[in-house]
């Protein structure tokens, strides 16, 4: 039998591993963000004095640097709002309208959870971001303006996922069900199945705590650093709730599949784990640390 031992205590600093966020994809096309980029890099030329060849100050690199993390930000928040707009006119409006496909509206809210909310509340975004420009004050500020709506939406994306993927699988395993997605699939030319689209929510939050840290690190000591370190840090507290999630939930499907206690997801945040042995015992035993 696996004795399960679950305490809890105030939550501590966490850091978000590079690793999560791996398959973020980069856009390349966009006049207007081609042009953005072309216009902060001559700013910064007037800043140093000469070309970009020329021996700029320490602070104009800095500030440059800077400004390549808000266009890189701005290029895959556009990229990320064109696979969401894939996902909900190339298969929920498409699976709506074909009432031969066999899904209802239960099983498409089953399937991609409030998939609509995260893209509306994107193409927005996105606006928005355009017209900070390479302003890194007002970028971090838009995000800690609109932390909480993006912590409410992902975590329960994130929560409701494993459900979505479940019964997914399924879905490919029936008809008339299989044939709809693969006929989505095919007539938007997509190489991957809807799946890897939905998977791409989740890694797209945890792309902007990665973004802002490289900016606190380069505007330390510089105007701006507050703001942008207090962005990252709402940001942070939100990856590491949902990170939790994402880990209870593996937990309870696999490793502790067995487990026949309370659920696991309603004692709070993950915060540690381990496992050791006890002498003469068979199985191991388990210690897991929550903030309720």
């Amino acid at each position: 039998m696996t004795d399960l031992i679950i305490s809890h205590s105030p939550i501590p600093s966490v850091e978000i591993d590079e690793n999560s966020a791996a398959g973020i994809a980069s856009l390349s096309d966009g006049s207007s963000l081609k042009s953005m980029s072309s216009g902060s890099e001559q700013s910064l030329e007037r800043l140093g004095g000469g070309s970009v060849a020329s021996v700029m100050s320490e602070v104009d690199k800095k500030l440059k640097h800077v400004g390549f993390l808000i266009v890189e930000m701005i290029e895959t928040e556009s990229t990320y709002v064109h696979a969401l707009d894939d996902v909900i006119d190339g298969y929920m409006k498409r699976l709506r309208r074909d009432t031969a496909s066999g899904f209802t509206e239960q099983i498409i809210s089953q399937v991609f959870v409030n998939i609509e909310e995260i893209r509306n509340f994107h193409d927005k975004l996105l606006k928005q971001l355009l017209q900070c420009e390479t302003k890194h004050k007002l970028v971090a500020q838009l995000f800690i303006d609109n932390i909480h709506r993006l912590s409410d939406m992902y975590i329960a994306f994130c929560s409701a996922f494993p459900q979505s993927l479940a019964k997914l699988e399924q879905l490919h395993q029936s008809e008339p069900h299989k044939s709809a997605l693969d006929q989505c699939q095919r007539e938007l030319g997509h190489i991957f199945a809807v799946e890897e689209y939905l998977h791409r929510a989740v890694q797209r939050f945890l792309k902007y705590p990665l973004l802002f840290k490289d900016m606190a690190k380069k505007l330390e000591s510089l105007d701006g650093h507050d703001v942008v370190q207090q962005a990252l840090d709402k940001l942070l507290v939100t990856a590491v709730k949902i990170n939790s999630v994402k880990r209870v939930q593996e937990l309870q499907s696999t490793e502790l599949s067995g487990w026949k206690g309370g659920d696991l997801k309603s004692m709070g945040d993950l915060l540690l784990e381990d496992s050791f042995k006890i002498l003469g015992a068979k199985d191991p035993r388990y210690l897991f640390l929550f903030k309720d």
